[in-house]
């Protein structure tokens, strides 16, 4: 029940009685409560990668504000998805309309006011996406609580931005929830999960009536080689992808100040203010702390950091999380089956000098490894600049 109905209750009955079904402010333990860190003007599109990195997404984003609903809908509708939305402007029959095609999945992606979406029951919802976290804790319950029905397994997932991060380590605290960081997919994964779907709904394709067609009218295909009737068919089929996603730059803000405190579970942790990780190899979700000898004196980015990774080693990207650049080393976070790989990988390189991934720890071991490379560098935290006639880097490896 929100604030205001109970006070009017309150103000204007005798004695009311609350009933409560199940905890307050409880969620379904089958959501997977996510979180992703964006700037605000990159939401949209942040919204449009989920959409199309889950191929089988079935769901409701929820907004503040009716006209939000509304334009959201039409910039999705614009550019080809199957959207409608739901707000307090609509007539009732406009409204049973929008509902009807919805449960019947002819509306993919439905935008919702709070108000409007209370009392929607529709089955096998894969994702609820919180454009705007609510100011109320109960309305952030009853917004994930549309997926996960009946025993299934959901998605709840946040799209923040640094100035939102106390509603999230509220409705963390007060509803006793757990949420874990979301990556936004880089424009190369979104590509390859596109590619597989297609593939994969190619190759299961129920045979029909079978078609006979001349041979004249395919024999142009005919002719062309398997390889390069595949991509031709892909480059037809994935077109708006590939032009919308193909030099894609990675959407994902890394943690800083208080959002960092979400994973590591500490509101005072001051290394975590200053934006860095935990210090320690491993946390309480599990996840692991590796070391790459890639840095700032690279001219790397952290997406580009993603990039090399996945080239070199083809685990994704989306398991690199918190990201701590320093000079001439970073520091990140993944999930040991993750950790695994990366840290088995050898022959890896980038520029043609090689790339090590190795396990962190909490004390601090020196080693040194003299590479030959193009241009000094300043060693951060005030230690002398090292500029030697051979210009060789010194990697000051916490391992």
């Amino acid at each position: 029940m929100s604030p205001d109905i109970r006070k009017i209750a309150n103000t204007y009955l005798s004695n009311p009685i609350e009933i409560t079904i199940g905890h307050k402010n409880s969620a379904s333990a089958n959501i997977s409560h996510q979180y992703a860190v964006v700037q605000a003007k990159y939401k949209y599109a942040a919204l449009k990668r989920i959409i199309d990195f889950n191929p089988e997404f079935y769901g409701i984003v929820f907004c503040t504000t009716k006209m939000e609903t509304q334009d959201l809908s039409d910039h999705l509708v614009k550019e080809g998805y199957h959207a409608d939305c739901l707000h307090g402007d609509l007539a009732q029959a406009q409204r049973e309309k929008v509902m009807h095609r919805f449960r019947h999945k002819s509306v993919q992606v439905l935008m919702a006011t709070d108000v409007a979406a209370r009392g929607i029951d529709v089955k096998n919802l894969t994702h609820i996406i919180h454009y705007h976290l609510p100011d109320d804790i109960e309305n952030y319950t009853h917004r994930s609580g549309r997926t996960a029905r009946a025993g299934q397994k959901g998605i709840s997932i946040a799209l923040l931005h640094s100035k939102e991060a106390y509603k999230l380590h509220q409705i963390e605290r007060i509803a006793k929830l757990k949420f874990e960081r979301y990556v936004i997919p880089t424009g190369e994964e979104l590509m390859e999960a596109r590619i597989q779907s297609f593939i994969s709904e190619f190759v299961d394709t129920k045979e029909g009536t079978p078609t006979k067609f001349k041979n004249e009218w395919i024999w142009p295909l005919m002719k062309m080689e398997q390889a390069d009737l595949i991509q031709k068919i892909l480059e037809r089929e994935l077109s708006k992808f590939t032009k919308q996603y193909i030099d894609a730059p990675d959407l994902n803000l890394e943690e800083r100040s208080a959002l960092t405190r979400t994973n590591s579970g500490s509101s005072n942790s001051r290394s975590n203010d200053r934006g860095g990780s935990s210090r320690t190899s491993t946390r309480a979700n599990g996840d692991v702390r590796l070391f790459v000898n890639l840095g700032k004196k690279d001219n790397l980015k952290y997406d580009e950091i993603r990039e090399i990774i996945f080239k070199q080693t083809k685990v994704s990207g989306r398991v690199i999380k918190d990201i701590e650049m320093k000079g001439v080393y970073s520091f990140f976070m993944t999930d040991p089956e993750s950790a695994a790989k990366l840290t088995a990988i050898q022959n890896a390189n980038y520029q043609g000098r090689p790339v090590r991934i190795q396990h962190a720890s909490e004390q601090k071991k020196v080693a040194i490894t003299m590479e030959e490379n193009g241009g000094g560098f300043e060693r951060s935290r005030g230690e002398k600049k090292i500029t030697p006639r051979k210009e060789k880097i010194i990697n000051v490896i916490i391992s």
